[in-house]
């Protein structure tokens, strides 16, 4: 469509979904018409939630696909096949095997709008990071690591448990997927070699093989990433980003030239326990991450999860109605889908694995 309001469905009625509407609804450009969830019982906030997809079509432009991990392909597919545009959450697919799925609607549809929501790559910091990466002001990149640490045994239980029932959600895809997307957006390449080790001391009880891994990627330019995601920090969300070049680094928005020592990259600071009037001593405290860089990190953080993920939901609205294209395409999220699978096979084999194996 080109003009008008977009008019939206949220496909799953959990905690993405409903964060999913509350940005569409911030919009001026998009209005959620109603969710879909086979599962959830009366209306949200006085949206209506519909159980059979069929009554859905007609009343939408596009459709958010929220839906646990491994039902994102068949849903993001009839949407297609319906003429509606997509957005699906991360990760993508839930294993390599889906992607088919997903790629033969694409290709019967190839002029619709497909896009996929990794925001780690748009917070303003990481994004300030990669474009002076790009640039080469760092020269070539020798290391980079990313973190997700998030604390899921509480918003597990939220709204659904489909993470904690059954096979429960992989870490690799449900959370490593954000620095491995980060990492191969700042790299511009696919690793030809992946390691991977994990364990489950910390939460025991959650369903899934692990709930903390940490993985190894090779890339062919030469350079590492390094990569450790849980779902069981007892420790606020934290995501961070160290990039270690030939003629400088960055740690998240600190970076460091020899000869020229620190500077502190404008903006992009959040205490997240900070009061309304504690600006002052913020700022103060940006002073002195200059000279004592080792206050950088928490309860500070340059995380800014809401201007990622809205810009992502900006640029899908932009994007049906002609104005824009899509910011993360099939092609980039399936290859975060392939390495987050050869991952999976490394612990599996207790090896390291090529990307290219079969």
């Amino acid at each position: 469509m080109k003009e008008g309001s977009v008019r939206v469905a949220i496909f799953g009625a959990g905690g993405a979904g409903r964060a999913h509407s509350r940005r569409f609804a911030r919009h001026g450009g998009a209005r959620v018409v109603c969710y879909f969830d086979p599962k959830h019982q009366g209306d949200i906030e006085g949206i209506p939630v519909r159980k059979v997809i069929e009554e859905i079509w007609p009343e939408v432009d596009a459709v958010s696909v929220c839906t646990p991990d491994d039902t994102h392909a068949d849903y993001a597919a009839q949407a297609l096949d319906a003429g509606k545009a997509v957005l699906i959450e991360k990760p993508m697919v839930g294993s390599v095997s889906q992607l088919p799925r997903l790629e033969a609607a694409r290709a019967r549809h190839p002029a619709a709008v497909l896009a996929v929501h990794h925001q780690m790559r748009f917070v303003p910091a990481f994004a300030a990071a990669i474009r002076r990466v790009h640039s080469g002001e760092l020269g070539p990149i020798g290391y980079v690591a990313a973190n997700y640490w998030h604390d899921m045994r509480s918003r597990a239980r939220q709204f659904d448990d489909w993470r904690l029932t059954g096979k429960g959600q992989s870490v690799l895809f449900g959370a490593a997927c954000h620095p491995v997307d980060l990492i191969l957006h700042l790299l511009d390449e696919e690793p030809v070699e992946v390691s991977a080790c994990a364990g489950k001391l910390l939460y025991p009880e959650y369903a899934g093989a692990y709930t903390l891994v940490q993985a190894t990627l090779r890339f062919p330019c030469g350079a590492i990433g390094s990569i450790h995601a849980n779902n069981c920090a007892r420790f606020p969300q934290f995501n961070d980003l160290v990039i270690l070049g030939e003629r400088g680094s960055l740690c998240d928005n600190l970076r460091y030239i020899p000869g020229e020592g620190f500077q502190l990259l404008k903006g992009d600071m959040v205490d997240r326990h900070a009061t309304a009037g504690a600006g002052t001593v913020l700022n103060l405290f940006k002073r002195l991450l200059v000279r004592r860089h080792e206050l950088r990190r928490p309860p500070f953080s340059v995380y800014d999860h809401e201007a990622a993920c809205s810009r992502i939901i900006d640029n899908f609205i932009n994007a049906c109605r002609g104005q824009e294209a899509v910011l993360v395409p099939f092609d980039e999220a399936a290859r975060v889908v392939r390495v987050c699978e050869a991952a999976e096979r490394s612990l599996r084999l207790n090896r390291p694995v090529r990307l290219d194996e079969r």
